[in-house]
Protein backbone atom coordinates (compact mmCIF):
# COMPACT_ATOMS: atom_id res chain seq x y z
CA UNK A 1 0.00 0.00 0.00
CA UNK A 2 1.38 2.98 -0.74
CA UNK A 3 2.17 5.29 1.59
CA UNK A 4 0.83 9.48 1.70
CA UNK A 5 3.13 11.46 2.42
CA UNK A 6 2.68 12.92 6.11
CA UNK A 7 0.92 16.37 5.50
CA UNK A 8 -1.65 15.30 3.37
CA UNK A 9 -2.54 12.30 5.39
CA UNK A 10 -3.03 15.30 8.09
CA UNK A 11 -5.09 16.86 5.38
CA UNK A 12 -6.99 13.68 4.75
CA UNK A 13 -7.76 13.09 8.44
CA UNK A 14 -9.21 16.85 8.88
CA UNK A 15 -11.84 16.40 5.66
CA UNK A 16 -15.30 15.73 6.77
CA UNK A 17 -16.72 12.18 5.24
CA UNK A 18 -18.99 14.16 3.68
CA UNK A 19 -18.76 17.57 2.07
CA UNK A 20 -22.43 18.12 1.77
CA UNK A 21 -23.48 22.28 2.19
CA UNK A 22 -26.53 22.90 4.18
CA UNK A 23 -28.26 26.27 4.19
CA UNK A 24 -28.22 27.58 7.69
CA UNK A 25 -32.06 27.97 8.85
CA UNK A 26 -31.78 31.70 9.40
CA UNK A 27 -34.59 34.41 8.84
CA UNK A 28 -34.05 36.56 5.07
CA UNK A 29 -33.02 40.45 5.50
CA UNK A 30 -36.34 41.19 4.87
CA UNK A 31 -37.62 39.34 7.42
CA UNK A 32 -34.99 41.00 10.17
CA UNK A 33 -34.85 44.49 8.96
CA UNK A 34 -37.73 45.66 6.90
CA UNK A 35 -41.08 46.72 8.70
CA UNK A 36 -44.13 46.64 7.29
CA UNK A 37 -45.41 49.56 4.64
CA UNK A 38 -46.96 52.05 7.60
CA UNK A 39 -49.49 54.39 4.89
CA UNK A 40 -49.77 57.08 6.65
CA UNK A 41 -46.07 58.16 7.42
CA UNK A 42 -44.70 60.69 5.97
CA UNK A 43 -40.22 60.86 5.58
CA UNK A 44 -37.72 61.94 4.40
CA UNK A 45 -34.02 60.55 4.78
CA UNK A 46 -30.80 61.26 3.44
CA UNK A 47 -28.05 59.52 2.66
CA UNK A 48 -26.04 61.57 5.00
CA UNK A 49 -28.22 59.89 7.91
CA UNK A 50 -30.64 63.27 7.76
CA UNK A 51 -34.29 62.19 8.37
CA UNK A 52 -37.53 63.72 9.02
CA UNK A 53 -40.50 61.49 10.08
CA UNK A 54 -44.32 61.97 10.69
CA UNK A 55 -47.65 60.03 11.29
CA UNK A 56 -50.30 61.56 9.45
CA UNK A 57 -53.92 61.56 10.62
CA UNK A 58 -57.08 63.53 10.79
CA UNK A 59 -55.86 66.92 11.05
CA UNK A 60 -52.28 66.27 13.12
CA UNK A 61 -48.55 65.39 12.19
CA UNK A 62 -47.02 63.84 14.90
CA UNK A 63 -43.46 62.72 14.94
CA UNK A 64 -39.86 63.39 16.80
CA UNK A 65 -39.22 66.56 15.47
CA UNK A 66 -43.13 67.61 14.46
CA UNK A 67 -46.11 68.12 16.18
CA UNK A 68 -48.65 70.03 14.35
CA UNK A 69 -52.49 70.28 13.89
CA UNK A 70 -54.65 71.60 11.49
CA UNK A 71 -57.62 73.29 13.57
CA UNK A 72 -61.02 74.67 12.51
CA UNK A 73 -62.27 77.45 14.53
CA UNK A 74 -65.10 79.88 13.70
CA UNK A 75 -62.45 82.36 11.43
CA UNK A 76 -60.90 79.83 9.42
CA UNK A 77 -58.14 77.07 9.81
CA UNK A 78 -55.09 77.16 11.41
CA UNK A 79 -52.02 75.32 11.44
CA UNK A 80 -50.02 75.58 15.08
CA UNK A 81 -48.09 73.38 16.71
CA UNK A 82 -43.91 72.42 16.92
CA UNK A 83 -42.31 72.45 13.68
CA UNK A 84 -38.95 71.00 13.39
CA UNK A 85 -37.88 72.64 17.15
CA UNK A 86 -40.08 76.05 16.41
CA UNK A 87 -43.11 77.40 17.31
CA UNK A 88 -45.98 77.50 14.32
CA UNK A 89 -48.71 79.27 13.79
CA UNK A 90 -49.73 79.96 10.20
CA UNK A 91 -53.65 80.80 9.20
CA UNK A 92 -55.35 78.99 6.20
CA UNK A 93 -57.24 81.08 4.58
CA UNK A 94 -58.22 79.79 0.52
CA UNK A 95 -55.15 78.92 -1.44
CA UNK A 96 -52.93 81.16 1.02
CA UNK A 97 -51.06 80.41 4.44
CA UNK A 98 -49.63 83.21 6.51
CA UNK A 99 -48.45 83.00 9.85
CA UNK A 100 -44.90 82.69 12.20
CA UNK A 101 -42.60 79.87 11.75
CA UNK A 102 -40.70 80.59 15.06
CA UNK A 103 -39.44 84.38 13.97
CA UNK A 104 -39.71 83.73 10.68
CA UNK A 105 -42.34 84.60 8.00
CA UNK A 106 -44.17 82.57 6.18
CA UNK A 107 -46.65 83.48 3.35
CA UNK A 108 -47.51 80.22 0.55
CA UNK A 109 -49.66 80.79 -2.34
CA UNK A 110 -50.70 76.88 -3.45
CA UNK A 111 -51.95 76.96 -6.97
CA UNK A 112 -53.07 73.99 -9.49
CA UNK A 113 -51.93 73.70 -12.57
CA UNK A 114 -53.17 69.97 -14.09
CA UNK A 115 -51.66 67.40 -11.40
CA UNK A 116 -49.17 69.57 -9.71
CA UNK A 117 -49.16 71.82 -6.95
CA UNK A 118 -47.23 74.89 -7.17
CA UNK A 119 -46.22 76.89 -3.66
CA UNK A 120 -44.42 79.99 -4.04
CA UNK A 121 -44.29 82.61 -1.60
CA UNK A 122 -41.89 82.78 1.59
CA UNK A 123 -41.42 80.15 4.01
CA UNK A 124 -38.46 80.88 7.37
CA UNK A 125 -38.70 84.40 5.25
CA UNK A 126 -36.79 82.54 2.10
CA UNK A 127 -38.40 82.51 -1.31
CA UNK A 128 -40.13 79.00 -1.96
CA UNK A 129 -40.59 78.06 -5.98
CA UNK A 130 -41.88 74.63 -5.58
CA UNK A 131 -43.95 71.94 -7.46
CA UNK A 132 -45.73 68.84 -5.93
CA UNK A 133 -46.88 65.98 -8.37
CA UNK A 134 -47.48 62.14 -7.96
CA UNK A 135 -44.47 61.54 -10.35
CA UNK A 136 -42.03 64.23 -9.19
CA UNK A 137 -41.36 66.85 -6.58
CA UNK A 138 -38.71 70.03 -7.99
CA UNK A 139 -37.90 73.36 -7.28
CA UNK A 140 -36.62 75.58 -4.36
CA UNK A 141 -37.37 75.74 -0.47
CA UNK A 142 -35.62 78.62 1.18
CA UNK A 143 -31.26 77.90 -0.09
CA UNK A 144 -32.48 74.23 -0.61
CA UNK A 145 -33.39 72.76 -4.28
CA UNK A 146 -35.06 69.42 -4.43
CA UNK A 147 -35.61 67.16 -7.30
CA UNK A 148 -37.00 64.02 -6.63
CA UNK A 149 -38.78 61.61 -9.21
CA UNK A 150 -41.59 58.39 -8.27
CA UNK A 151 -39.76 55.21 -7.89
CA UNK A 152 -42.60 52.97 -6.76
CA UNK A 153 -43.72 54.13 -3.66
CA UNK A 154 -41.47 57.01 -2.75
CA UNK A 155 -39.78 59.49 -4.47
CA UNK A 156 -36.29 59.33 -5.10
CA UNK A 157 -33.46 61.87 -5.73
CA UNK A 158 -31.16 65.12 -4.35
CA UNK A 159 -31.45 67.52 -2.27
CA UNK A 160 -28.88 70.66 -2.33
CA UNK A 161 -28.92 73.19 0.85
CA UNK A 162 -26.00 75.81 0.91
CA UNK A 163 -23.00 74.02 -0.95
CA UNK A 164 -24.04 70.00 0.07
CA UNK A 165 -25.67 67.67 -1.61
CA UNK A 166 -27.16 64.40 -0.22
CA UNK A 167 -29.68 61.91 -1.95
CA UNK A 168 -32.77 61.52 -0.59
CA UNK A 169 -36.09 59.07 -0.17
CA UNK A 170 -39.13 60.95 0.39
CA UNK A 171 -42.49 59.65 1.18
CA UNK A 172 -45.73 61.87 1.19
CA UNK A 173 -48.64 59.64 2.26
CA UNK A 174 -51.88 59.69 0.88
CA UNK A 175 -53.75 60.92 4.46
CA UNK A 176 -51.89 64.51 4.13
CA UNK A 177 -54.47 65.23 1.12
CA UNK A 178 -57.21 65.28 3.66
CA UNK A 179 -56.11 68.23 4.87
CA UNK A 180 -56.74 70.26 1.72
CA UNK A 181 -54.56 71.48 -0.84
CA UNK A 182 -53.45 74.26 0.89
CA UNK A 183 -52.58 73.05 4.12
CA UNK A 184 -51.28 69.67 2.88
CA UNK A 185 -49.14 71.46 -0.04
CA UNK A 186 -47.67 73.88 2.83
CA UNK A 187 -46.73 70.91 5.09
CA UNK A 188 -45.15 69.17 2.74
CA UNK A 189 -42.54 72.32 2.06
CA UNK A 190 -42.27 72.74 5.53
CA UNK A 191 -41.19 69.07 6.14
CA UNK A 192 -38.79 69.18 3.18
CA UNK A 193 -36.82 72.14 4.61
CA UNK A 194 -35.84 69.67 7.67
Amino acid sequence: MPRLPLPLLALSLLAPASCVYEEPNTPSQEALYDEPARPNDFFLQGSGGHVVYATIGEGTAIGPVVNVGLYAEDDGKFLRGLMLGKTLSAEVRGPEVEGLWGAEPIRLRVTRMEKRLHVEGLLRGRITDLWIGPEAITGTIGLCGIDVTRRGQIHEGSLRCGGSMEMVSVRIPEALSGWGETASAAMVAMLLTG
